[in-house]
């Protein structure tokens, strides 16, 4: 897996290394859009003008954590007991 590094800049912009905006098809004035996981991890991609409300519409990623804890509440309330309604003593 390629890595790329790159500095901040005293205003806090970022420039992207060539190879990546190349190999991302990121031209200047693109928009990106970032993700931050609960265990600090970046994720971002280039929002293309195709389908520019997808990605605001878009969750960030679930952590690893996230995803055990969804998989293992999904799993409780399939395999939990089922609860009848309840007989009122009148019938």
């Amino acid at each position: 897996m390629p890595s790329f590094t790159a500095k901040v800049a005293e205003d806090g912009s970022v420039r992207l290394p060539p190879e990546l905006r190349e190999r991302l098809g990121i031209e200047p004035g693109a928009e990106v859009e970032f993700f931050v996981t609960l265990d600090g991890h970046v994720y971002f991609h280039h929002l293309t003008d195709g389908f520019p409300e997808l990605g605001k519409a878009r969750r960030p990623p679930l952590s690893p954590r996230e995803m055990d804890e969804a998989i293992a509440d999904h799993l409780a309330a399939k395999n939990a007991p089922r609860r009848r309604g309840s007989r009122s003593a009148a019938e």
